[in-house]
Formats: structure tokens, C-alpha cells, sequence
């Protein structure tokens, strides 16, 4: 898509990839993108603990939320989940201008996701780790990534 739209105008067709097990709705949407514009996303499935972290936090249906801060973009913020397992299934989507200085950000830098846990009105931040994309501009479309988290406990 970065190459594609670069260089004229073009419509792209979100459909997100749904696995077989998945219980949605149909889904479609177009994105009307303008000359040099282009979609990124950035998507955030979900969360596994380790038996260690579970056994330390002595918690047994934890609430958690991430949070991360893309380019020169407002802070995001996955829903609020609880237990054990927590699956967030967010996508942000970012409407960009692919120039030099967005790829030299691309290229360069990394975005922190933070893991919170919630307490009632208040959150503890428990964990983080870096998040690099520069491989999107070796490959065609898609990047997939699993991060290690470290913290207050190792997940």
C-alpha cells in the first residue's frame, strides 16, 4: 500500500484478516485516500502470561489494558480486560504521509507498549517492551511480531 499510494490515487478496501474460529460480523469499509497518503495499522491481539507472573501476582482475574503512542499520534488505548488471558483484538489505524521523515521514523525508531493493570480508578504500569517496524519497508504489506514484555514480573 505504501507503494502503491505514493504515486496516485487510490482506494483501498479494509477487510481484516478473520481466522476461522472468530464469531464477527461482516465487515467492509473503503478508505478513500488521497494523493501521497497511506494506512497504517498497528494491531494488538492479546496478552500471555507466564506461569511464574501468574503465581506472583496472586491475582486471579487481573484487569489490564495497553497503552502505546505511534509517530506524532495520540497515546491508544486497548480495552479493558479481565483474566487471565486477555485478548484485546485492537487495531488503530493512522492515515500517514509517506516522507522522508516518517521513514527515518520507520526506519529508527521503536514505539513502547506499556501493559497496565487496573485497580478500581487507578492503573500500575507492570511491564513494557519496544516495538520496531522497520521490516515493513523490506517487505510487501504485513509485519507480525510477538514482543516479550519485562517488568515488575517476567512475562
Amino acid at each position: 500500500q505504501l507503494k502503491d499510494i505514493a504515486y496516485g490515487t487510490k482506494q483501498y478496501k479494509f477487510k481484516p484478516e478473520i481466522m476461522p474460529d472468530d464469531s464477527v460480523d461482516e465487515f467492509d469499509a473503503t478508505i478513500h485516500l488521497e494523493r501521497g497518503e497511506n494506512l497504517f495499522e498497528i494491531h494488538i491481539n492479546k496478552v500471555t502470561f507466564s506461569s511464574e507472573v501468574l503465581r506472583a501476582s496472586g491475582d486471579k482475574e487481573p484487569v489490564t489494558f495497553c497503552t502505546y503512542a505511534f509517530y506524532d499520534f495520540e497515546l491508544q488505548t486497548t480495552p479493558i480486560v479481565r483474566g487471565l488471558h486477555p485478548e484485546y483484538n485492537f487495531t488503530s489505524q493512522y492515515l500517514v504521509h509517506v516522507n522522508d521523515l516518517f521513514l527515518q521514523y520507520i526506519q529508527k525508531n521503536t514505539v513502547t507498549l506499556e501493559l497496565h493493570q487496573a485497580y478500581s480508578t487507578d492503573y500500575e504500569t507492570i511491564a513494557a517492551c519496544q516495538l520496531r517496524f522497520h521490516e515493513i519497508l523490506e517487505k510487501s504489506s504485513r509485519i507480525f511480531c510477538t514482543a516479550s514484555l519485562v517488568g515488575k514480573y517476567s512475562l
